[in-house]
């Protein structure tokens, strides 16, 4: 992920007052004239800063943030309110699809073919997870340690890991000794400098080092090719697949919490409402469901496929289906309130805004509808878009060969404006904060608002400016008490049950990391030969063992048994722990040939 500056941000919210100085210069997008005739003013404009030969191909507007998604697969994300450039992160390969944005009340997401990116929609940060590091030095070279802990178990570099003493029962022995700032990681041991708060104190094998960390999350891995947007709340995420499944997954961990089967794909963009759970199939079955216990709330269905996204609000579902027909559902209970026939199947989602639907048709213009009754009121025969409402005035746009706005009386339709706009290639309305954005396949963004409407601000700029520093700073400050927090509980916990035994997870902790060379010898045993400390010992056991020789000749019969389990046991042990995988290949084959004289003496 790549973030911008903060000169870099002011320089771009600077250039947005511009816009709203003088209209007579309001930008390249859109003329004087033409906003005269529409009715609007230039609230602000800028420039998204590009990559060379980089172009826009998507623009999407939701909440407080516009996206505009480049044809390299990397987003630029703006306040829509001011113009300000928030931050920008490449969120897949280039060349690969990607559905969406979608929204939670934290994250925005990024569906791609076999993941989900899961970002800070304020912030542009990775979604975290928190991590208690835990791990010992196993060699201090000068103001250099070794650490026995790496990659896999989150350590990044950077990190700073506190370096502490324990006693024989695991507890940590007063403060800390030093820390140590990782600055090279391996996959399962790193490196780091050590910083004593004393040159008096001296750092040894085996002192621990532990920390509470937050690891930044990639992405959610998905169980198969994603076939709709996925959307989340702050903790599960919800997604179609081309398996002909629908999933819940936990966003930090990707564990499943449930999946259902569908009899046909789900393509539409799922809706979550309170505590319901909203997603229509190519199956033509509209579903409510819940969306922890995925309990059945009502299914509808329609008499086609449903490839187009559905609108859930306060009271109803508005859905279009292949069968021509535009239906209004009761949201509590899925019974039909009214359903709208048209001559060809509606390709866009409707629009609801105060008491109207408004739904393209192709080749039959926009038809504004009651959203309580599905009645008529009024139709455009050229078409068009629904943007915004400002006022008693409409706005439409009407995209593919030439991009035109049109300004319509919301009550009647009748027609007051029409404008041309060549260099616009995309448009996207808030309704909630009464602004429509313009914008080029270069970058070129231009704002406007009700012509009434007051200017932008200094003062507006600079505080979505502190905003977003706040939201960063309480971001990480939350994440670092959740992690202190579950550190306290599980020391908590250890506190209550016994001694602390976290060393028993940690890798090779029985391993002798002493390089002296042996006294009175090369340090390396001939196959065959016996120690001569043994043989005494060896002798005085002599007794013992032909007592149990009637046993193991008995043992004998069922030897090849006996080989079998072994290797299963030793399947089981490989697939089962992959942090025992460090032990070089001649302690490998010295516990198996361990492992062969017990299954002997079995």
């Amino acid at each position: 992920m790549r973030r911008r500056g903060s000169l870099r941000r002011i320089v771009v919210a600077l250039a947005c007052l511009c816009a709203g100085a003088d209209v007579a210069s309001a930008s390249d997008l859109l003329p004087a004239r033409s906003l005269e005739r529409l009715g609007a003013r230039a609230y602000w404009q800028g420039q998204v800063p590009l990559a060379d030969g980089e172009t826009i191909t998507k623009s999407v507007l939701l909440d407080e943030n516009l996206y505009l998604l480049t044809d390299s697969n990397r987003v630029y994300t703006v306040h829509a309110a001011t113009g300000i450039l928030r931050w920008s992160s490449w969120v897949a390969d280039p060349g690969q699809t990607v559905r969406g944005p979608t929204h939670s009340g934290r994250y925005v997401l990024f569906t791609g073919p076999g993941s989900v990116k899961v970002l800070e929609r304020r912030t542009g940060e990775l979604a975290g997870e928190p991590r208690t590091l835990r791990g010992f030095i196993i060699d201090v070279v000068h103001d250099i340690a070794t650490i026995s802990i790496g990659e896999l178990h989150g350590v990044r570099a950077d990190d700073v890991l506190n370096v502490v003493r324990v006693n024989a029962d695991g507890e940590v022995m007063g403060e800390a000794l030093a820390q140590l700032k990782i600055t090279v990681v391996g996959r399962r041991q790193s490196k780091g400098r050590l910083i004593r708060r004393s040159r008096a104190i001296k750092i040894q094998t085996g002192d621990r080092v532990r920390a509470d960390v937050v690891l930044p999350l990639k992405s959610v891995k998905l169980p198969f090719a994603a076939s709709s947007p996925a959307v989340a709340d702050d903790k599960s995420l919800f997604v179609g697949a081309a398996n002909q499944r629908f999933y819940s997954l936990d966003i930090l961990s990707g564990f499943q919490h449930w999946q259902i089967t569908t009899p046909r794909t789900v393509s539409c963009t799922p809706v979550l409402r309170d505590e319901d759970l909203y997603f229509a199939g190519q199956d033509g079955r509209i579903v409510s469901c819940t969306k922890r216990e995925r309990l059945k709330n009502w299914v509808y269905k329609t008499e086609g496929p449903i490839f187009v996204d559905f609108v859930v609000d306060d009271r109803f579902v508005y859905v279009v289906s292949a069968d021509r027909l535009l239906y209004c559902l009761d949201r509590k209970t899925g019974r039909r309130e009214w359903r709208k026939r048209f001559d060809n199947s509606p390709t866009q989602q409707p629009r609801v805004v105060q008491g109207r639907v408004y739904q393209q048709v192709p080749n039959e213009g926009l038809f504004v509808l009651d959203a309580q009754t599905g009645e008529t009121l009024w139709r455009e025969p050229g078409g068009g878009r629904f943007l915004a409402q400002f006022g008693k005035d409409v706005y439409l746009v009407r995209e593919g060969g030439s991009f035109r706005l049109t300004r319509v009386d919301a009550s009647s339709g009748k027609r007051k404006a029409a404008v041309d706009v060549s260099a616009v290639a995309f448009a996207v309305a808030g309704q909630g904060d009464q602004l429509i954005v313009l914008v080029g396949k270069q970058g070129r963004m231009l704002c406007l608002r009700p012509k009434d409407s007051p200017r932008l601000r200094p003062a507006d700029l600079a505080q979505v400016l502190r905003d977003d520093r706040k939201l960063e700073v309480v971001a990480q400050m939350v994440a670092e008490r959740q992690a202190q927090s579950e550190g306290e509980a599980r020391q908590g916990a250890a506190a209550r049950s016994g001694p602390n035994l976290d060393f028993l997870d940690e890798d090779d902790w029985l391993t002798s990391h002493d390089t002296a060379r042996p006294i009175g010898g090369s340090g390396l045993v001939e196959v065959g030969e016996e120690p001569a400390s043994a043989k005494g010992q060896a002798d005085s056991e002599a007794d013992v063992e032909e007592d149990a020789e009637d046993d193991d000749a008995v043992g004998d019969d069922d030897g090849e048994d006996d080989d079998d389990d072994d290797e299963i046991d030793d399947d089981d042990e490989d697939d089962g722990d992959d942090d025992e995988a460090d032990d070089d290949d001649e302690g490998d084959d010295e516990d198996e040939d361990d492992e062969d004289d017990d299954g002997e003496d079995d």
